[in-house]
């Protein structure tokens, strides 16, 4: 396991001033089926390599990452050049993905990074952290998942459904588990830094 590096930790101590986990809204229908229906067009595509790359350029903990290749895949539709919610620098992968992205930004706000990830029935991602630069959404389209975050205040555990959007704090440690019989379908966002949960002024619920 890879040490966090000064910066990172007291990028943390920041992050952690955020809510720690908060539903902010709902995708409709119709924005799921066809994020659903790209997702099965791009079924041979498998960017989890890309991401592991970045979180070791990141120093970021990897603890049991690379054992979850499995039950686990995630698929870029936009990605910052420059890591961190700051950046202002994207680039989307085709048309597609620009109308897809600027759907979803409709509702959540400006993007920085925007991902569906898939995690097999029964699967779990274990404990970790992320960047605390990002400012994470998550919202399944598929099936249903146990989101558990720790804190000082103890656990936090969501039972996520499709089409909920949360804002989850991911800098503090965190797990998922696929409670479901079908795989898995989320979609990962990173909001940049005009989002009002990007702001450390805010006290967790």
């Amino acid at each position: 396991m890879t040490a966090l590096t000064f910066a990172h930790r007291k990028k943390l101590l920041q992050s952690r001033k955020r809510p720690v986990v908060r539903h902010i809204g709902q995708l409709p229908a119709s924005l799921i089926a066809d994020l659903l229906t790209y997702w099965q067009n791009q079924s041979e595509r498998n960017d989890l390599s890309e991401a592991i790359t970045s979180r070791k350029e990141r120093q970021l903990p990897i603890q049991g990452i690379e054992t979850i290749d499995r039950d686990y895949a995630q698929l870029y539709l936009l990605k910052a050049q420059n890591h961190g919610a700051t950046s202002q620098i994207k680039e989307t992968i085709s048309s597609v993905e620009n109308i897809l992205t600027r759907r979803v930004g409709e509702i959540t706000g400006p993007l920085s990074q925007m991902r569906i990830s898939t995690l097999e029935s029964g699967a779990k991602i274990p404990m970790h952290i992320d960047d605390p630069e990002q400012c994470r959404v998550v919202s399944l389209l598929q099936g249903a998942q146990e989101f558990v975050l720790e804190n000082k205040a103890g656990r936090h555990k969501v039972e996520m459904m499709p089409g909920d959007l949360y804002f989850v704090n991911t800098a503090w440690p965190h797990s998922v588990l696929n409670t479901s019989v079908v795989e898995r379908v989320a979609l990962l966002l990173d909001l940049i830094e005009t989002s009002p949960f990007s702001t450390a002024n805010q006290q967790d619920d």
